[in-house]
């Protein structure tokens, strides 16, 4: 056989190999972006939980869930107990961009505990 007729019977062949690895290429990505989104929803939610805690803990009518939300992003469920240590968890939904996936939702939490310092 022509070694000329062999190329071109194989002309196409880079094209249908990158149309079959593509779309599991762009999944992977997502899924990637996405445990990026969630590592950074995990700290936004943390340093906001820590601030809550503080400000409660030497403001005696402060209001968590007003501290944490105005904070972040995401939808927070906040729960706050007071006594002579201030305890703050809040829970937050972070949603999901992976196609297919979007029915699932994603939770992070976080808690924080500081002394009071009013008495």
């Amino acid at each position: 056989m022509n070694p000329r007729q062999d190329r071109r019977s194989e002309t196409g062949q880079a094209t249908v190999e990158f149309a079959l690895v593509l779309p599991l290429v762009a999944v992977l990505l997502l899924m990637v972006v996405q445990v990026v989104l969630v590592g950074r929803s995990q700290l936004v939610l943390q340093a906001a939980v820590r601030e809550a805690a503080r400000v409660c803990a030497v403001n005696p009518g402060c209001s968590a869930p007003e501290i944490v939300s105005a904070q972040t992003n995401l939808e927070v469920d906040v729960a706050t107990s007071l006594g002579t240590d201030v305890s703050v968890h809040a829970v937050a939904v972070v949603p999901m961009i992976v196609p297919g996936l979007r029915s699932i939702d994603l939770h992070v939490s976080a808690s924080a505990v500081m002394r009071s310092e009013l008495g």
